[in-house]
């Protein structure tokens, strides 16, 4: 429920604003996260609406079509630190912490997961609040 919650709630139309491309090989997971969100929080501080959307867009593409394993799990780690760690909008925080919400079970496993919990406090309580969500 909560997958599906996340894998809705979050798109953006960009039939106006940018082309598919075609599926290309991956780099590190992690510094493709870490760069669509750099892009969005550029697109907010200078009130770039279009770079934000497509950013968006492509964060959530990227997530969900992303397969967690033990072995990549600093991947989403490097993405969650990234955006509590620096100044980034709400809206970005509180979409990289319903992901994580809904694949929590799989990021207790790292050890750099719980450290970074136990830092912010806001990343854990914004967390505790959405797996509450799967009680309902």
């Amino acid at each position: 429920m909560l997958w599906n919650d996340f894998q809705g709630s979050w798109r953006v139309d960009l039939s106006g604003h940018a082309k598919e491309k075609a599926q290309e090989e991956p780099q590190a997971h992690a510094d493709i996260f870490v760069h669509h969100a750099k892009v969005y929080v550029l697109g907010d501080r200078y009130r770039i609406t279009a770079l934000m959307e497509v950013s968006f867009d492509k964060l959530h593409r990227a997530l969900v079509d992303y397969t967690v394993s033990e072995s990549r799990l600093n991947d989403i780690v490097a993405l969650l630190r990234y955006c509590y760690t620096e100044l980034s909008p709400d809206r970005l925080k509180r979409f990289v912490v319903h992901y994580a919400a809904c694949k929590v079970k799989k990021l207790w496993k790292s050890v750099e997961f719980q450290q970074l919990l136990e830092e912010h406090g806001s990343m854990s309580r914004a967390l505790v609040e959405l797996l509450l969500l799967k009680f309902d």
